[in-house]
């Protein structure tokens, strides 16, 4: 119950700062939606340290205007997990700017590649048998990146090119034209791979995203 609860703190703190309301304005609506969750009386230490996460917040005047930039707000939600959630929080994330590509792992006789064969196919996208990071098979979150910006293990939090929504990928990889801020995203085997690369490059451009770094420690 009392992880509804935060959940619950949670949500109102980040209303008011967006909505610029006044501590006063949290604590009202605070005790409103306890009550009607059923949950118990809110202990004063979360209560507490809610509120002083809100006024931390407010002072920083993050949101100001109706149409932020998305970049604000992204910075907006990774502070406020910062300094709410505690214990209880995700992983602290740094907004940066990348582009992406597909490959994928060809296999003979599919009918149909790429570079035009199976061997420049293989020869360009390796053959999609094993990652380079731990040497287990590529799957639908890998990607492959320059392990000196994107060692093995970081997330790459961004939009799935394929289907619109949020999906989180991680380096499991690398190759020797991937460098810098770019990542290769693994599009699977045969000629379903290869649909799925051709879709994806199509898409292909500068994006931000949220990178989780292994260094990046759970505070």
């Amino acid at each position: 119950m009392r992880k509804v609860v935060f959940i619950i703190l949670t949500m109102i703190t980040l209303l008011c700062v967006k909505e610029q309301k006044s501590s006063a304005y949290f604590n009202q609506k605070a005790d409103e939606k306890i009550s009607k969750s059923g949950a118990p009386e809110l202990d004063k230490a979360l209560k507490a340290e809610l509120n002083n996460a809100l006024n931390q917040v407010s002072d920083f005047k993050l949101i100001s205007e109706p149409n932020q930039d998305p970049e604000i707000n992204m910075d907006f939600e990774s502070t406020m997990e910062t300094l709410i959630l505690g214990e209880e929080k995700v992983q602290p994330y740094k907004l940066e700017r990348i582009s992406f590509t597909a490959y994928y792992g060809p296999r003979k006789n599919q009918g149909d590649y790429y570079h035009k064969t199976f061997k420049k196919d293989v020869a360009i996208n390796g053959p999609g048998y094993e990652t380079a990071c731990k040497g287990h098979p590529p799957d639908e979150n890998t990607i492959a990146t320059d392990p000196k910006i994107f060692p093995c293990g970081t997330k790459i939090i961004m939009e799935d090119p394929l289907t619109g929504k949020e999906k989180t990928y991680i380096a499991k990889d690398r190759g020797s034209a991937i460098k810098g801020l770019k990542i290769d995203i693994f599009a699977g085997v045969g000629i379903e791979g290869l649909r799925k690369v051709r879709l994806i490059q199509r898409k292909s451009r500068e994006i931000l995203v949220k990178v989780i770094r292994p260094s990046q420690k759970r505070s």
